[in-house]
């Protein structure tokens, strides 16, 4: 029995080309319309570029999210913030907490998707935002200092939580580790990023901590010679630059801490 060309648009080529490559095989034929639908391939121009849906559960603080939601203002990505009142309609203490996956935030939803632990959440961000080295070893060696950097972890509650005398002591704690960690990260810093020329994650995380010290105590980052450097870059960067402008501001730090909008 002969096949009509005209029906099921098999050419030569099509005879010779192994099966699985056939779904490659791009013509503008409209004999296309009666084969198999895993072997059309719809034209880019048909298509329709469905954004990805981003909602963050956090708190109302200036904390682990931040780094997050600067590589998605980098990688023009709008992500909507959401307290666990808000996106759980119950509070933290009420059921909130059972319903993460690991009875932490933040968590990052992709199309109603959960992603927990903030490291995992910002690698992921930075993988969309291309701020990830694509070397191996050189992606270890940014992660490496993102790491070293959530040795300033203690930043966090002081800006966000301690007040009174919790507060001072705490505070002296942080000034008498604090040294140690800038000293070590200021040795890997290369300029004007940490790797060199070319941004990435791990100068999201350190830029972070470096704006909270200089709410708790801006003499501290004299052990970080080239901080306003890092910092400035940091500062220009496309998208991140309006995302900072724009967040709100952290005030009564040690006294009664909250944010207010800008």
């Amino acid at each position: 029995n002969r096949i009509s060309p005209t029906f099921c648009a098999i050419s030569a080529s099509d005879l010779t080309t192994p099966r699985r490559e056939r779904s490659r095989i791009i013509t503008t034929d409209l004999s296309t319309a009666y084969l198999p639908l895993e072997t059309r391939v719809v034209p880019r121009d048909e298509q329709e570029d469905v954004a990805m849906k981003l909602q963050m559960i956090y708190f109302p603080v200036r904390a682990r999210q931040e780094p997050i939601l600067m590589a998605f203002a980098y990688a023009k990505m709008p992500c909507d913030v959401l307290s666990p009142t808000e996106f759980y309609g119950k509070g933290w203490g009420d059921g909130a907490k059972q319903e993460t996956p690991y009875g932490g935030l933040p968590v990052l939803l992709v199309d109603g998707k959960p992603l927990a632990q903030s490291g995992s959440i910002l690698r992921y961000a930075a993988s969309l935002a291309k701020l990830v080295p694509a070397d191996p070893f050189e992606a270890a060696l940014c992660d490496s200092v993102a790491e070293a950097a959530s040795d300033l972890v203690l930043a966090m509650p002081l800006v966000n939580m301690f007040r009174g005398d919790t507060f001072t002591e705490k505070k002296a704690a942080f000034c008498a580790t604090c040294p140690t960690v800038l000293k070590n990260l200021a040795k890997q810093y290369k300029g004007p990023f940490f790797l060199g020329d070319n941004p990435y994650y791990c100068d999201l995380a350190v830029y972070h901590y470096l704006s909270l010290i200089k709410l708790i105590e801006p003499s501290l980052l004299a052990d970080f010679p080239k901080a306003d450097v890092l910092m400035a870059a940091v500062e220009a960067l496309p998208g991140v630059s309006d995302y900072l402008a724009n967040r709100p501001e952290p005030v009564d730090i040690g006294v009664a801490p909250k944010l207010v909008p800008k």
